[in-house]
């Protein structure tokens, strides 16, 4: 089993620069769709191999069978795609150095990243238990999934920051716009969530999970709400990749983790899960939030007030009514039930979507809209 994993590992790992390729080339829909047929080869051949009985052996082999034919696949699309032939034997000790020197700032963000929810529970089982690692897991859990769908437009943007920066037409001044649309987009997304779910988020818990995890919905939000900061600040994050500058990135990452695993261990010795979702909070606050935002102002030159002035404070008021409305249907709607959830949830959606609409969203952000609803019309 340890053979055909690690054979696989070696063939495949040459072709992992397919991906980066493929998203230079700013042909994303190939890239999701190329990925999805990975997924779902994968299930696929596995359920195939279990109904046939093939063993556990099998599950290995089809995991390698899919990611090849993948990889296949990505060739003849950058074959037909890109004029420019791969150079199997091309070597450049300067540049092999540069992919060295970055790869490794992006080995320490990787695991700087992991360490935080990976070693949070290790400490919450030295401190406090299992019923708070069980807490914590839950809230861990579904700021994953909000985190996946705010951060949708993530890496999307990077050949674009790239062409600005470097290609023919360079103008390095456009990044701030570029940043503050993007910006407004994924604000108006997260700000969706995270105003529903604060609003909707305990029900949610008490429905799935019961009352012993109520404290869960409350570090949710801890977990959370740095991303109204962050999250639409990812162009500047782009940049600094772009640029060479990765290392500020990781310099962040190895804060957030110091404050949040230190705090985390204090905090938790009196209040559990809940201590570890405020040092998570306050590790993300400074080191995600504070220090990046100095580094956007002083080596980006971004003016950052403008910025938030253009996006966090111009698009605040779908999140404030959205609050108001929720905390009136709370008091109204009492009875906890899916039905009444989903009642919520859709209320505060459509309300959101049309002050956004009205209330915050520019003739630039309101265009694909008013194409869409046209399409539909016709």
């Amino acid at each position: 089993m340890l053979s055909i994993a690690g054979l696989y590992a070696v063939v495949s790992f040459p072709f992992q620069p397919l991906d980066g390729l493929i998203e230079s080339g700013e042909w994303f829909i190939f890239h999701k769709t190329a990925n999805l047929v990975d997924r779902v080869l994968n299930v696929l051949f596995m359920v195939l191999a279990l109904l046939l009985g093939f063993g556990l052996y099998s599950l290995v082999a089809v995991r390698a069978i899919s990611g090849i034919i993948v990889i296949g696949m990505k060739l003849r699309f950058l074959h037909k795609k890109d004029p420019q032939p791969i150079a199997w034997l091309y070597y450049d000790k300067k540049l092999m150095k540069e992919i060295f020197s970055f790869s490794m700032w992006v080995m320490i963000i990787s695991v700087a990243q992991r360490l935080i929810l990976s070693i949070t529970p290790s400490i919450l089982g030295i401190t406090s238990g299992s019923r708070e690692i069980a807490i914590f897991s839950v809230a861990s859990s579904i700021e994953g999934y909000i985190w996946s769908f705010s951060t949708v437009f993530g890496g999307m943007f990077l050949p674009k920051v790239s062409q600005l920066m470097f290609g023919d037409n360079k103008n390095p001044g456009a990044i701030q716009e570029l940043m503050i649309k993007v910006g407004r987009i994924q604000y108006i997304i997260l700000g969706a969530i995270v105003s529903i779910f604060i609003m909707v988020g305990k029900d949610f818990y008490l429905n799935w999970v019961g009352e012993d995890f109520t404290k869960s919905f409350i570090i949710t939000i801890f977990l959370i709400l740095p991303g109204l900061i962050t999250v639409p600040q990812q162009i500047g994050s782009t940049v600094l990749i772009a640029s060479n500058q990765v290392r500020f990135n990781a310099m962040s990452k190895i804060i957030v983790a110091i404050i949040s695993l230190t705090l985390s261990y204090l905090l938790s010795q009196k209040y559990g899960a809940t201590g570890s979702g405020v040092a998570i909070f306050i590790g993300n606050l400074i080191g995600g939030a504070l220090m990046m935002n100095i580094i956007y102002s002083k080596v980006l030159k971004i003016n950052i007030w403008k910025f938030f002035k253009m996006c966090q404070l111009s698009m605040s008021a779908p999140f404030i009514i959205v609050v108001f409305t929720g905390l009136a249907l709370n008091y109204h709607l009492t009875i906890l039930s899916w039905t009444n959830i989903f009642i919520k949830v859709s209320t505060l959606f459509i309300i959101y979507a049309t002050t956004a609409y009205f209330m915050a969203l520019n003739k630039y952000e309101k265009n694909p809209i008013l194409d869409l609803v046209k399409k539909v019309i016709r």
